[in-house]
């Protein structure tokens, strides 16, 4: 489940998706089958969007050992929609889907109740066991959308790190980013650019999430007048 670096091309959106997971709308199948120092809980669940002046400072704990196995018994997934569009721009390039409902999708974790295998082992020059997912939030929308977490039976947050903008010199992209439990879709700074196609105007960030511990995840996406949740189980 987790994308390879031909699908993002180092995050600078050159995408060949044929028959993989992809994009969005118009003539959607609108399926509805729906370090420095730890930050405390309070300082980590602080709202973070890729602003100006980010606070690179905060980390999620240190991880010490490769995951455990990835449960086979999380709880139901809900279900949610998957919408699929040609040409859809920003990058992309074919037949697209994501999953989600609108006016947020995201490409990368499947549709729900999916199972993410993470393959992290520590000092391998991977700081956390993550997978990289892309936002995309449209069209014509402008609200911030938000993004949380937690595992359905400890509670544990999900972190997510906002990757430093494509538009501005990066040379740590670790460093230069942004980690938080409490990601924040910000319209007017969507790290990964923006696209016009025939639907509207669409937003796009690429995000990595990130677990400390297997187990079963509940992600929630919100929006001022909505919003979805599904369940992922994460492992080795």
């Amino acid at each position: 489940m987790r994308l390879s670096r031909q699908i993002l091309r180092g995050w600078g959106m050159r995408t060949t998706i044929c028959g993989l997971v992809a994009l969005l709308l118009v003539g959607c199948t609108s399926t509805i089958t729906a370090p420095p120092p730890a930050a405390s809980p309070s300082t980590a669940t602080t709202m973070a969007s890729p602003t100006a002046t980010p606070d690179t400072s905060l980390r999620p704990p240190p991880v010490s050992g490769p995951l455990g196995s990835a449960p086979s018994n999380c709880p139901a997934a809900p279900p949610i929609q998957t919408m699929t569009q040609e040409n859809f721009g920003g990058g992309f390039i074919g037949t697209l889907t994501v999953a989600g409902s609108s006016p947020a999708w995201q490409l990368g974790l499947g549709a729900g109740g999916d199972t993410l295998h993470l393959d992290f082992t520590p000092h391998s020059g991977q700081l956390y066991p993550s997978t990289k997912v892309m936002w995309l939030v449209g069209p014509n929308y402008a609200q911030p959308v938000t993004l949380t977490g937690h595992e359905t039976r400890t509670n544990t947050p999900l972190w997510f790190q906002i990757y430093p903008s494509n538009s501005i010199p990066v040379t740590n992209p670790d460093a230069q980013s942004i980690y938080t439990t409490h990601a924040v879709l910000d319209p007017a700074a969507p790290n990964r650019g923006s696209t016009d196609n025939s639907t509207g105007h669409w937003n796009i960030w690429g995000i990595g999430v990130i677990v400390l511990a297997a187990g079963c995840y509940e992600l929630d996406v919100a929006w001022p007048t909505g919003g979805w949740h599904t369940i992922y189980s994460f492992g080795r």
